[in-house]
């Protein structure tokens, strides 16, 4: 998607139309038993949700992510949605998650978005805004409780990184 050029909502319409094949095909039965099941990944997903379009005459509400999210599960088609603003991701969506990955979040309204939709048993909810790089809470609806998780780095040539404050200066702090 990167590489597509920034006209009106091309991008949003385009991620809208690949979610309703892919939710066609599940219908079809592509996905289910004795096929694999499959999972979409969309990943800066705040940017592709919830989102209408126009034309000369009609209003169009890209709603085809959320019917994965309430439809496709039945048929083995799932749904990970990767986002680092998840109170713009559309609430009929966050309603149908059962797995959270949580990374540090210090925006009240982030946070509220995300205790929102974690079980009611999660002891680390005030973890959140102090979570080190690297580590999340990890909830779902299959664990007992939520865990503390450890994401390794990528062996991976990645071409883009945060700066490196704390290592440059490091000195400075007591």
């Amino acid at each position: 998607m990167s590489k597509l050029p920034e006209i009106g909502k091309l991008k949003e319409v385009i991620v809208d139309i690949i979610s309703r094949r892919f939710l066609d095909a599940a219908m079809d039965g592509c996905f289910s038993a004795p096929h694999r099941p499959v999972v979409m990944f969309i990943d800066e997903a705040h940017r592709y949700l919830g989102k209408v379009t126009t034309n000369d005459f009609d209003v169009f509400t890209l709603d085809s992510v959320a019917n994965v999210a309430k439809e496709g599960r039945k048929k083995g088609l799932y749904l990970c949605i990767i986002t680092q603003s998840p109170k713009e991701i559309p609430q009929v969506i966050l309603g149908q998650i059962g797995s959270v990955i949580a990374h540090r979040l210090t925006n009240d309204r982030e946070k509220q978005t995300v205790l929102s939709i974690l079980p009611a048993n999660s002891s680390f909810d005030d973890q959140l805004p102090f979570l080190t790089p690297g580590t999340a809470i990890f909830s779902s609806n299959y664990l007992i409780t939520s865990i503390l998780i450890k994401v390794f780095q990528s062996k991976a040539n990645i071409l883009s990184s945060a700066p490196k404050f704390l290592k440059k200066y490091s000195k400075f702090i007591s």
